[in-house]
Formats: C-alpha cells, sequence, structure tokens
C-alpha cells in the first residue's frame, strides 16, 4: 500500500474518530478540537471545546477567551516508554464514558501521528520544525443526514499561503467536503462544503 493510501485511509479513521468522540461528549461535542505539540521523540496532547453555554457567542464571532473548555491532556515520554491522559472529570460526559473515552483519544492521536509523518517526509521539508499539528470537529446535527454526508466525504489536501507572522503559522491542510459528481470543476466533481459538520486537519510551522 502507498503512503498516499495509507494516509487517506488513517484520515478515515481519524474522522470517523472525531464524530465517535463528538458523540460520546454530547453537548459539549459541537465545537471540538485535539492539539498535538510534536517533540523530536515525545509529544504533548491537548482537547477543548465550546462550553455548551457559550456555542452562540462562539458561532457569532464573540472575541469569548472565556467559550472554552479543556477536555484533557496527554503526554507521551519515549524515554520509559509512558504515555498518560489526565481527563476533565468535571465533565460527566468524560466521567461516565472515562476508560472508552481514553482508548479512543489514544488512537486518535495515533493516526494523527501517523499522518503528520507522512505529510512531513512527503509533502514538507523536513528539516523544518513543524511543532504542531491541529483536528478540528464541528457537529452540527445528529440526524441520519451527518452520518450520509460522512459516509460520501471527500478529503482534500492543500498547502496554507500565507505571510502570517504569527508565531505559529498553518502550512498543510486536510479537510473534509462533499462532492456531486457531473460538474467540470476539479476533475468532474463539484465540491462544497458539508452543511451538517467540518473536519480539518492542520500541520503548522
Amino acid at each position: 500500500m502507498s503512503n498516499k493510501e495509507v494516509l487517506f485511509r488513517t484520515l478515515d479513521e481519524i474522522i470517523n474518530g472525531m464524530l465517535k468522540y463528538s458523540f460520546n461528549l454530547g453537548r459539549w461535542g459541537k465545537h471540538v478540537w485535539i492539539e498535538l505539540y510534536m517533540g523530536y521523540t515525545d509529544y504533548n496532547g491537548w482537547s477543548f471545546a465550546v462550553k455548551p453555554w457559550k456555542i452562540r457567542d462562539f458561532e457569532h464571532g464573540k472575541v469569548c477567551d472565556s467559550c472554552f473548555e479543556d477536555l484533557y491532556v496527554s503526554e507521551y515520554n519515549h524515554i520509559n516508554n509512558s504515555y498518560d491522559i489526565y481527563t476533565n472529570n468535571s465533565i460527566r460526559e468524560i466521567k461516565r464514558n472515562k476508560d472508552e473515552m481514553k482508548e479512543l483519544i489514544r488512537n486518535i492521536e495515533k493516526w494523527a501521528i501517523k499522518v503528520y509523518n507522512i505529510i512531513l517526509y512527503s509533502y514538507l521539508d523536513p528539516s523544518e520544525d513543524y511543532s504542531k499539528l491541529s483536528i478540528y470537529f464541528r457537529r452540527n446535527t445528529s440526524d441520519y443526514r451527518l452520518f450520509e454526508e460522512i459516509e460520501n466525504r471527500i478529503i482534500i489536501g492543500q498547502p496554507i499561503l500565507n505571510n502570517d507572522s504569527s508565531e505559529e503559522e498553518p502550512v498543510y491542510r486536510y479537510m473534509a467536503l462533499e462532492g456531486d459528481k457531473g460538474s467540470i470543476y476539479d476533475n468532474g466533481i463539484n465540491l462544497s462544503y458539508p452543511k451538517n459538520y467540518k473536519f480539518n486537519f492542520i500541520v503548522y510551522r
């Protein structure tokens, strides 16, 4: 199997994992992020979500540092091959499913690192420092339309060109889109954003 096939198969696993993560979080899972900070051999993970009672403020673009709540932090240390996850047990949905959530988190992070390594050595300059990756998942509904859209997803990868001088510069992105056959656009596929969810996988310099 080629690197490209492995990459897209693993991205599929991440999307399905994020969907399950979002559903397990219940009302906390409408807007959720997982971020990994990559060291040479170790890494740290972090996840956060929009507080359910702050969703309206967030979706209306208000500047709102208080909109977010940490869900977990994780850390991997290669010296003793240890991996630890510390969850926010004040959130009932996490505490109730803690063992299942930890297993799911570990799998998503493992898949994310696999995709990161393929991107790094296939599309980027591995001599550069790409120290962060971010996964974002938004769920607009819980009904069958969401599952139909995810089942028919098309994953597109592209470099991100910007002149952003901020500390963390996004350089490569994969996103989930939906496609209608028959258009002359993009090799016969008319691409648009899904109505009921959003998925982004971004690598930062």
